[in-house]
């Protein structure tokens, strides 16, 4: 098993009082702090390529860990970017191919306001990987077979055509994913793909189902450090276990205050 913490965002803020509600969105003042304590404990923060080749097994002198923000929202560019370059880390953003530059109508009524492709092209080249999160953030295993290899190959193609260069990471929109669709990615030309499974340990076998470590506004420093620990695999593996004994989905909570 691979140790390779990979700690999943979305929003980082909040300007209004509907959204600073949302528990998926991490306060400004706690992703600075987030931030600070990797730094400090000596963590080198990549992208999710860069990881690629420590999750085919290759040695490493530092602990890594990579940084992943689902849906491209605006926030990032203005908020999360200038603290990440501060401590120079990089970070992989997955954005929605045909919703650039509008809202993120499926994070609920007041959605977040996404970035447009000037913006994304801007961190391209300042080295943040840009991957997909498919055409229309759509569940991609509910959509007739058709519907879904456009939704996993047409984002790739536009990313890459607005960027100039290969785009090699996906992340299925809530997490959604089978097997048929992870052969849809696989087809597509992608060499990752996250999922929102809790843990931190990986096998050469998940490059397709990675695992990640949810954080949201509930996540303190202390809950941070447990989750980085591989203690946290084992303890999200017993919570899948009890969920699937129980009847109950063991992914539903993404990462709230009683998640693992």
């Amino acid at each position: 098993m691979i140790l390779l913490p990979i700690l999943c965002y979305h929003e980082i803020g909040g300007h209004d009082a509907a959204r600073g509600q949302r528990r998926s969105v991490v306060p400004l003042e706690l992703f600075v702090e987030q931030m600070a304590y990797l730094r400090r404990a000596g963590y080198r923060c990549v992208t999710l390529g860069e990881a690629r080749n420590y999750l085919q097994g290759e040695r490493r002198r530092r602990r890594v860990v990579v940084l992943t923000f689902d849906d491209g929202t605006a926030d990032f560019y203005g908020q999360a970017y200038p603290v990440l370059k501060q401590h120079g880390f990089s970070a992989t953003v997955f954005v929605v191919a045909q919703a650039v530059g509008g809202i993120s109508r499926w994070s609920g009524s007041s959605g977040a306001p996404l970035m447009s492709w000037r913006e994304i092209q801007e961190l391209a080249r300042q080295g943040i990987e840009i991957g997909s999160h498919a055409l229309t953030h759509s569940s991609v295993t509910r959509l007739p077979l058709d519907i879904a290899r456009e939704e996993v190959r047409k984002s790739r193609r536009i990313i890459q055509g607005r960027l100039g260069t290969a785009v090699h990471s996906f992340c299925y929109p809530y997490g959604d994913f089978d097997p048929q669709v992870e052969m849809l990615v696989t087809e597509a030309g992608y060499n990752l793909a996250c999922s929102t499974v809790r843990g931190n340990l990986h096998t050469r076998k998940d490059l397709f189902h990675l695992k990640r470590i949810l954080v949201n506004r509930f996540t303190s420093i202390a809950r941070l450090r447990r989750r980085l620990s591989p203690l946290y695999d084992l303890r999200c593996r017993l919570h899948r276990l009890r969920s699937k004994t129980s009847g109950h989905s063991a992914e539903v909570d993404h990462g709230g205050r009683n998640a693992p």
